[in-house]
């Protein structure tokens, strides 16, 4: 399963009228932008170092173990935006349901569709122009070789499907990802769920009339043929309805302490995390630790709904602004990393897979992490800024009034 992510509905949780408290929606917010974090590091870890277990023994260090540690947790990040996800985007879609609303399935689309392209597109253009851009510069460089076998034996017709594929959130489901930017596998998976969950819900949204057994059939052949092509499709989709179904449950839950639901959720994660092995959690059975860790988040969610905190943590008003550009950061940072790495080692002579020894090999760890950052913010006031601008505008093309 790559770490990629998932993306969640990135728009500002925080509104004058949002149906969240405001210690919940902080908690959205921080939880937004650590889990990109988290990804970030994990990903610029398993480029510029040899990763924990792969460190000879005699070169470990208590440094190297707390770093180790730390960044290891993209996996988990993802586990937490497909919850996050399903929570926000799944779960208006079951209030309709339970209410017996009318739903508008295409502002929904709209919705959805605008979200998430107003960002994919622009970053589809820059990655692989930091992908051409590095191949360019540093033609000999080891950082590139995979990328660089990988395109001399596709043919011109692989290529093209490869584009095509992106465009459309079919990147590691149906065609190979374009360029090194991995991470667009999860947004796949992510757009997927978007569009299959209000299909699959149709005969109770709409009544059960031919147009909404219609949809309902078009919603399972999308399903079923994805979940086909990934296992990861159809365990994610699991995790995404977890935090749909919890963000509707009326009654109060079973842990009332929001304190006593978050220290359970960490010692689970952290649990998980030192004590269960990569090719277990890799393995067939990895998504049993996956659902968990995606109940114990939801049941955080569910308490925070209920017994809001007076945490500290989240009375920050910088949690929503780098929550606000968490998606852009999520889908850039691959083949940034990859240039600014190829560019470091041509310069330093480090930064690509190095065991992690020197106070100057974190020093630099830690300006691409400053870089990437910066990057992505720019990127997000160009893009993700304006989602209700230009979802308002096709609303208007679209949208029956």
């Amino acid at each position: 399963m790559s770490s990629g992510n998932v993306m969640i509905e990135q728009a500002a949780v925080v509104k004058p009228d949002s149906e969240y408290n405001p210690s919940l929606s902080a908690f959205l917010d921080f939880a937004r932008w650590v889990s990109a974090f988290l990804v970030l590091l994990t990903h610029l870890n398993n480029r510029m170092f040899l990763t924990l277990d792969k460190i000879p023994a005699d070169d470990r260090t208590l440094v190297t173990y707390l770093w180790g540690f730390v960044a290891g947790f993209a996996h988990w990040g993802v586990v937490i935006f497909f919850v996050l996800s399903g929570y926000l985007v799944g779960g208006p879609v079951l209030k309709h349901v339970l209410a017996n609303r009318p739903f508008n399935l295409t502002k929904y689309f709209v919705a959805r569709v605008t979200r998430i392209y107003l960002v994919l597109i622009p970053v589809l253009l820059i990655g692989n122009a930091f992908d051409y851009i590095g191949m360019a510069m540093f033609p000999n460089s080891e950082i590139y070789a995979e990328h660089l076998a990988k395109l001399r034996h596709q043919t011109d017709l692989e290529f093209k499907m490869s584009i095509v594929g992106s465009l459309f959130n079919l990147q590691n489901l149906f065609v190979d990802t374009l360029g090194t930017n991995g991470p667009l596998e999860t947004l796949a998976n992510e757009f997927w769920y978007y569009v299959t969950f209000p299909l699959l819900l149709s005969p109770l949204l709409f009544r059960r009339s031919f147009k909404s057994w219609s949809l309902f059939i078009v919603g399972v052949a999308l399903f079923a043929s994805m979940s086909f092509a990934s296992k990861w499709h159809f365990v994610g989709f699991i995790l995404w309805c977890i935090g749909a179904g919890f963000s509707v449950l009326a009654k109060k839950p079973v842990i009332k302490s929001s304190f006593w639901a978050l220290a359970v959720f960490l010692a689970a994660l952290i649990g998980i995390r030192v004590g269960v092995r990569a090719n277990v959690i890799f393995g067939s059975f990895g998504f049993i630790f996956e659902i968990i860790v995606a109940l114990l988040f939801a049941n955080l969610l569910w308490s925070l709904k209920y017994h809001p905190a007076n945490w500290r943590l989240l009375h920050w008003d910088g949690h929503s602004k780098l929550g606000g550009f968490s998606y852009s950061l999520y889908a850039v940072h691959v083949p940034l990393l990859m240039l600014l790495c190829a560019a470091m080692k041509n310069h330093f002579g480090f930064g690509w897979h190095d065991i992690p020894k020197s106070v100057n090999q974190f020093v630099a760890a830690l300006s691409l992490v400053a870089v990437s950052l910066s990057f992505a913010w720019c990127l997000s006031l160009l893009t993700e800024r304006h989602t209700y601008r230009v979802r308002s505008f096709v609303n208007g093309l679209f949208v029956s009034k």
